[in-house]
């Protein structure tokens, strides 16, 4: 359903300013596919043929400073950013490239008076209408339908589009898996002509886009059709296009994992290796914490962390497992493991049942860490025992016996089993 737009008073003031000053002004791009799909647009973004310095002279003069601000941010680029009850709004002048001989971005702009000329320069239908009170809707190139359809589809040539930014081959299959949205049949196949063009992105740039699509709501259904694409910047990938079976394992698990960033890249290259995780989001400039969660995620995920009957002897095993892991790693591995038995068809069972123990475990406040021991290092050295590693090993050895429940977590206990059992070193 096609909602009607309400500008923010902010928006209304911007335009007003700019339209009273002698140029048009509007409102555009993603700001205004939101607002007409019912959604909250996450910023405005605001078109006019005022060059910057005008647009910013115009809106000092009819504001007083303490509550606008004029920022510099996107001059060189035609843009000014106004700051306006603590939001951003950037306003770009209107413009068409030249050439784009990195693939990335216009050697150069040049500045235009016409809007339908800026309009047609952008990447997607739904990304190019334009909106003021005064005219109304301006949708030159069909975004409003292809809305209402459901399609995203390349302003103009597809071919030409991604071939002076190949990053938008990415952000189609983006704005698709984001939306809800289909890929219309000719941008679909320009994507995988293009595509080879990706190699020339930068590797932050990709990860981002990539990051934006497994924040997705499900993003199995665009990366099923499109896989292929994504294997130019990680070839790891590959290997599931070569075999359609691996392939939807992985996005089966996918589906079925927690909606994190860090499970949803773990879910896809668990059944490739941890270590293929750890080098291709190397390769693609992620953070080195995040890529180390989804390398450990996908290394405990592919461990033996399933449990039988949820007994004493499976209570210690996940107490061990706490003991290595701790809480929040261990609980990310077990519903990942629960994702792959889904995707498998396998029994979820006992991985639900470890999951469960995990629970029990950490709500009784039971003891799987030498932190939660009821004996330290210095009530050993109060018998006699010498401090230095055999320190260690005799707590290690009471933590152990406390964990498979011979003995239990109390310091009368632990010191008289310490007496007798001193660990040798």
């Amino acid at each position: 359903m096609v909602r009607t737009i309400f500008l923010p008073k902010a928006v209304k003031l911007i335009l007003g300013v700019l339209t009273d000053g002698g140029h048009e002004a509007y409102a555009v791009g993603g700001c205004v596919r939101d607002s007409l799909r019912g959604a909250e647009p996450k910023d405005w973004d605001i078109c006019s043929p005022a060059p910057p310095e005008t647009a910013a002279a115009l809106i000092l003069a009819a504001s007083s400073p303490e509550t606008v601000k004029i920022l510099p941010i996107g001059l060189k680029h035609g843009g000014v950013t106004v700051l306006m009850d603590g939001e951003a709004y950037e306003i770009t002048t209107f413009r068409s490239d030249g050439p784009y001989s990195d693939h990335r971005r216009p050697d150069y702009v040049e500045w235009t008076d016409s809007l339908e000329s800026d309009l047609s320069r952008r990447d997607f239908t739904v990304n190019t209408m334009a909106y003021n009170e005064r005219r109304g809707l301006v949708d030159p190139f069909g975004g409003l339908n292809d809305l209402k359809d459901g399609l995203i589809r390349a302003v103009g040539s597809p071919s030409e589009r991604f071939r002076e930014d190949a990053l938008r081959i990415l952000r189609a299959m983006r704005f698709a898996a984001v939306l809800g949205f289909s890929i219309e049949a000719a941008t679909e196949a320009a994507m995988g002509g293009r595509k080879a063009l990706l190699a020339e992105i930068s590797a932050e740039r990709i990860g981002a886009e990539l990051r934006g699509l497994l924040s997705a709501p499900s993003p199995s259904r665009v990366l099923d059709r499109h896989l292929d694409v994504v294997t130019v910047p990680i070839p790891e990938f590959a290997a599931y296009v070569r075999d359609p079976a691996a392939k939807a394992l992985a996005l089966a698990c996918l589906e079925s994992c927690p909606s994190d960033l860090v499970s949803r890249l773990a879910a896809l290259f668990v059944f490739l290796g941890a270590e293929a995780a750890g080098r291709a989001l190397r390769r693609l400039r992620f953070p080195t914490h995040d890529a180390g969660r989804v390398e450990t995620l996908a290394r405990d995920a592919s461990e033996p962390l399933a449990v039988r009957m949820g007994g004493a002897a499976d209570a210690a095993h996940v107490k061990r497992l706490l003991s290595r892991m701790g809480p929040e790693r261990l609980r990310s591995a077990l519903a990942l493991k629960k994702a792959m038995a889904t995707a498998l068809g396998e029994d979820a069972t006992p991985v639900e049942a470890a999951s469960a123990l995990l629970d029990a475990i950490l709500e009784a406040g039971q003891c799987y860490s030498l932190a939660s021991l009821a004996v330290d290092g210095n009530d050993l050295m109060s018998l006699g025992i010498p401090a230095g590693p055999e320190i260690g090993a005799t707590l290690r050895m009471l933590l152990e016996r406390v964990m498979d429940g011979d003995l239990p977590n109390e310091r009368g206990a632990l010191l008289g089993w310490a007496m007798g059992n001193r660990a040798t070193t």
